[in-house]
């Protein structure tokens, strides 16, 4: 297969000081988010974030000229900031798009000047979901969950609330914590009738799925957070272990999970997984433990998603 030929030039610091030099007519851009240009940019560049959906509305007004030399930098020399960017002016019809070999890493190593207020710093590491050892609140407010029942026919939507949860550092690297789910607030969102909706919460309400009139919670009790120090931002970067209590009963439980840091030394975490209610006694219509059930076979595994954000106590 043909490797794609890029519709952009590399230009490399030298050459991009020689232009700046001669004082040569064209549009610099910084393509990083803004806190990182504050931090350090090259002279006369101009922040325009490559992430910001308005990226091409602004260029466009800047230069409606297509023909118009176009340079655009991003980090370093393994970083795709850049290569982003100028795919998007050449596909948008734009002639004379160059990126800067090296992005500001080969630009500071080439030893020309920059300005910015960190100059001296590398620029801040993707480090978001390092968490502090402190303690830490849900604001059950932010917080959601999501549930999804299969069977041969489709599939049943829903979510439930997350009444309370907490984390606090437990030994030199651990995290203990307790999160409660109120299974009375379920609720159904794909059956559109009315009384048949209220039917399906019922059942599920009931001894035959999640016994709710007996055991209204359902508490995940955090044993571990294990992080992987080598994941990329907005991958799946922590393994949660713990024990759920559901329907009286309780089994260990295990799931991957996206942890962000948040402004205001808040965290995020994101986490979708199944599991098998059969293991808390939930066995209405299983294959596992009935043999002949016709309509009434539900698939085992529920889908959850949950999003949580939890703030310091102090």
């Amino acid at each position: 297969m043909a490797r794609k030929k890029k519709r952009y030039q590399s230009l490399p610091p030298q050459e991009l000081d020689r232009w700046m030099e001669e004082s040569r007519e064209m549009l610099l851009v910084d393509t990083l988010p803004p806190e990182q240009y504050e931090r350090r940019h090259l002279p006369e560049a101009l922040n325009l974030c490559v992430f910001e959906v308005v990226f091409l509305e602004e260029i466009r007004n800047l230069v409606p000229d297509r023909g118009h030399p176009i340079v655009v930098y991003g980090d370093c020399w393994e970083s795709f900031e850049a290569a982003a960017a100028a795919e998007k002016l050449v596909r948008d019809g734009y002639q004379n798009v160059f990126t800067l070999e090296g992005g500001i890493c080969g630009w500071q190593e080439a030893g020309f000047e920059m300005e910015g207020s960190a100059l001296d710093c590398p620029l801040e590491s993707s480090d978001q979901f390092r968490i502090d050892r402190s303690a830490y609140t849900l604001d059950t407010d932010r917080c959601w969950l999501r549930w999804i029942g299969r069977n041969a026919n489709g599939a049943h939507t829903g979510t439930l609330r997350i009444r309370s949860g907490s984390i606090s550092p437990q030994g030199k690297t651990g995290f203990r914590g307790v999160f409660t789910v109120d299974l009375t607030s379920m609720t159904n969102e794909d059956v559109e009738d009315p009384s048949l909706r209220r039917v399906l919460i019922e059942h599920l309400m009931s001894d035959d799925f999640f016994f709710v009139h007996e055991h209204p919670e359902a508490v995940f009790t955090l044993r571990s957070m294990r992080f992987d120090p080598k994941a990329d931002p907005g991958s799946t970067n922590c393994e949660i272990s713990g024990r759920l209590n559901l329907r009286g009963t309780g089994a260990d439980l295990r799931f991957p999970a996206t942890v962000s840091r948040l402004p205001d030394d808040e965290i995020s975490a994101e986490a979708h997984f199944d599991f098998d209610r059969t293991r808390w006694g939930a066995i209405y219509g299983s294959g596992k433990f009935f043999r002949y059930l016709g309509m009434h076979l539900v698939y085992d595994d529920v889908t959850v998603q949950m999003h949580l954000v939890a703030r310091p106590e102090n």
